[in-house]
Parts: C-alpha cells; structure tokens; sequence
C-alpha cells in the first residue's frame, strides 16, 4: 500500500498488552507488550504514512514501546493520563473498555496538536534514571527496616533485619561504583553537574539529581522548567471569584532537591535571601516566598545549562 493516508493512531498501554487503533481506517488490533508486538506494530505503520501516535503515561510499561518508535523516528506523544481523562468526559464517553480508551486516543491524536517536540533522552541519561530510582528505592527500604528496629522483638527477629539493612548497603555502594562510572564516561552530564553546583546552595547529590531526573533542563523554556517541577502557579478564577494560586503536579524527586537547595540560599545566598526578604516584606506567606525562590532557582539552571556556562553574580540580576 502507498504511503498516502495519513493516520493519528491511539495505543493503550498495559503490562502484557497495546490495544491499537487507526483513527482514519477505524481499524483496531491487540498485540502484546513485548518486543515482538511492536515489531508488528511497526510493520503495520510502515504502511502508512503517519501523523502522530499517541499514548499514555503508565508507569514505566510504556518505556518498550516509546524507545522503538524513537528508533524508527515516529513521531509520538506520550500524554499525561490526567490530560486524556478529561478529553474523554468532554466527548461524552461514558465506556471503559481497552477498546474504548485506544479509541479515544487516536481521536484526541487526531484533534490535537502536539505544541512541543519530545525531548529525546540518552541511553546513559536512561541507565543513570534507573540506577537512581533504585538507589531511592533501598534508601526508603532501610529506613523503613530501622524502623522496625524501634519495637520490641526476638532477638533473632532483630538480626534478619540487621542483616537485611547491611545488604541494602551494600547494594547502594554497588550502584553509587555504576553511577560514578557512568557520570565519569560521559563529559556532558560531567558538564551539566559542573554548571549546576557553581550555583550557591546546590551540591553534588542536588546536581545530579537534577541532571538525572530532569534530562530536559536546559533544552526548554523556563516556563516550562518551572512547570515540570511543579512550581508554576495555577490561577484560579470564575465571575467574581477570585481564588488562590497554587502550584501542583510536577516532578516530585526533583522539586525535595530545589525546596532544600531554595531553604539554604533564601538564608545564606545575598542574592536569593534580598530576593525572598523582598517578597516577604510585600506580605508574601514564607511558603509561598520560598516556592518563588525555587521557580527561580530553577529557571537560573535552566538558562546556564541552556547557554552552557557557570554560574556569575551577574547572571542573577535577570532574576531577582
């Protein structure tokens, strides 16, 4: 078949399998989540020539699927299941079936445009994700073991759990040996952490947790940075009502990273701390002060890493 229809395609994700649909062709299959499925999938895309394929966050059972349309340059969107969830109460759709949801989603790919381009993330960038969210992982773990430690028990009992808490330990030193070997092979993210710590109040654990969990700094606006952190705030009136702005949704590894790094130079940075005590002085709440200094931090990293430069005193004036 030639390459002449056009097709936004809609694809819901679960553990074992996509449920696929054309918009055009009102075409449906399923398939599974495996490698072997998406090579289906893809010889089937070859036949057309194809808008967008649009699929939902899903807690990680999307990554298979996203790499290989990344691969073969398809131009995909992986949306926020929020965002979907209110296209469908819009049309009216009162179903829930796996059907009904791919069917929805190649109608919202074909009514919607995509503003922004994916940001593309490295292997290593990948690799370095994983590590860390498994590292995050056993440091919940131990914590949660020493607390148990707490509470009366056999002595027997206490032991398994002391030797549980050693081998959490140990497997975090494993992972900090790949992590460190992976920062050290790869001079740009030994570029971006050096841009990033120049900054006062962001250090070594802060830049790479920014680095890692927000592979996008630097390749977007500064609106956007302070969004997908989830310091932007969001406006809410209606008539008359005039409600609060707060901020919501984002990235919530990172955000803890730039709250902390926020709290040391609202006090010990000249800059920040004039730029907070200002806000403050206006009738700012504290919280909300320090939320304005974060959104700044952000945006501060966001620009030096866009502009591949450390941080200057100059550099701030922009910004407080």
């Amino acid at each position: 078949m030639n390459k002449i229809t056009e097709i936004s395609v809609g694809v819901d994700v679960s553990k074992n399998t996509l449920d696929v649909c054309f918009h055009q062709t009102k075409s449906f299959f399923k398939i599974e989540n495996s490698h072997k499925g998406i090579n289906l999938l893809l010889k089937k895309l070859a036949n057309f020539k194809v808008d967008k394929i649009v699929f939902e966050a899903s807690g990680g059972y999307e990554q298979r699927l996203l790499l290989a349309l990344e691969e073969a340059e398809h131009n995909y969107w992986r949306v926020n299941p929020i965002r979907v969830k209110g296209f469908i109460a819009s049309e009216g759709t009162l179903a829930k079936t796996d059907k009904s949801d791919a069917k929805m989603l190649a109608l919202f790919a074909y009514k919607k445009d995509k503003k922004n381009e994916n940001v593309k993330v490295k292997e290593e960038e990948r690799r370095l994700q994983c590590f860390f969210r498994r590292r995050r992982g056993l440091k919940r773990m131990i914590v949660t073991k020493k607390q148990r430690l707490d509470k009366p028990m056999e002595k027997y009992c206490k032991t398994m759990i002391m030797r549980t808490i050693k081998f959490f330990e140990k497997q975090i030193k494993s992972l900090d040996k790949e992590i460190s070997k992976l920062i050290s092979d790869n001079k740009n993210i030994q570029r971006k952490i050096e841009i990033i710590e120049s900054v006062p109040g962001l250090g070594k654990e802060s830049s790479s947790a920014l680095v890692i969990e927000m592979p996008e700094l630097g390749k977007i606006r500064n609106k956007q940075a302070a969004a997908l952190l989830g310091v932007a705030p969001c406006t809410k009136e209606s008539g008359t009502y005039r409600g609060r702005a707060i901020i919501k949704a984002g990235r919530r590894v990172p955000r803890k990273v730039i709250y902390m790094a926020a709290l040391t130079a609202s006090r010990f940075n000249p800059d920040f701390a004039k730029f907070y005590k200002r806000l403050r002085k206006n009738g700012k709440p504290g919280k909300v002060a320090l939320v304005a200094v974060m959104r700044k931090l952000v945006e501060l990293v966001n620009t030096l890493l866009k502009e591949n430069r450390l941080w200057e005193n100059r550099v701030l004036e922009r910004y407080v």
